[in-house]
């Protein structure tokens, strides 16, 4: 399957991501691309590519986004199960006040 060029990021980038270059995991919702330090940073649109801090993204497959800058290249791997999220395990209270527990 051939990779596109992100071109929508808000619809395609949305989600939960890990990377093969570091250990952070990320969220990007509406456009922001938040990582488990707390550095936001906007996906931006340059010539129809998505790209955030340079590096241009390719969508692989729903799963599977290619990053690339300069010859330099890298993965985001959408996370699949949510019990793989370690930052979500504890007690939480949404806007509303009620309570959740996350749990393996």
């Amino acid at each position: 399957v051939p990779e596109k060029p992100v071109s929508k990021p808000v619809e395609a980038l949305t989600g939960v991501w890990t990377s093969t270059n570091d250990d952070l995991m990320r969220t990007v919702y509406q456009g922001i691309c938040t990582d488990t330090k707390g550095e936001a940073v906007k996906v931006q649109l340059k010539t129809g590519v998505a790209t955030i801090k340079g590096w241009a993204a390719f969508v692989k497959d729903f799963s599977t986004v290619r990053w690339d800058r300069d010859g330099q290249t890298f993965e985001w791997h959408r996370v699949q199960d949510v019990a793989k999220v370690d930052s979500l395990k504890g007690a939480w209270k949404n806007s509303d006040g009620l309570a959740c527990e996350g749990v393996d």
